[in-house]
């Protein structure tokens, strides 16, 4: 399946997102390197902003960013993971919310513009603007 193929069907794109995830979860599970995957947490969010509402897609990631702390390979201190998962959840929230204004966006642009009703803006309407305009002191 291509990027054509799920441009516009969100089920489609919201199945790629799920198997995604499951296939970095299971990968940093089970590879033992000193190497955090949770940065491919972010191609999932892209499809997950094109098929799901705002606030879902600040849910996805903060499951994405649990799916990354729990899978990290390094161990927990309060000083150093606070602040990773602070950074990994806004940046995973912003790609996720970043593509679902960028489909809102190309949305409003397919739209068909509307009507646009024929002005009624008389000869004396135009002269009274551009009139000059006297100041009261004078």
């Amino acid at each position: 399946m291509t990027l054509r193929d799920w441009h516009g069907n969100p089920r489609a794109a919201l199945i790629q997102a799920v198997v995604l995830v499951a296939v970095i979860a299971m990968v940093d599970w089970r590879v033992d390197l000193n190497l955090a995957f949770g940065f491919l947490y972010l191609f999932p969010m892209l499809l997950v902003g094109t098929a799901l509402p705002r606030w879902q897609v600040v849910l996805a990631a903060l499951f994405c960013t649990l799916l990354s702390d729990l899978f990290d390979p390094f161990r927990f201190t309060l000083g150093t993971a606070l602040p990773e998962d602070i950074l990994v959840f806004t940046s995973l929230a912003g790609t996720g919310l970043f593509a679902f204004e960028n489909l809102a966006g190309a949305r409003l642009v397919r739209e068909p513009p509307t009507r646009l009703q024929p002005s009624r803006i008389t000869v004396a309407d135009r002269a009274a603007d551009t009139a000059p305009v006297r100041s009261p002191d004078r």
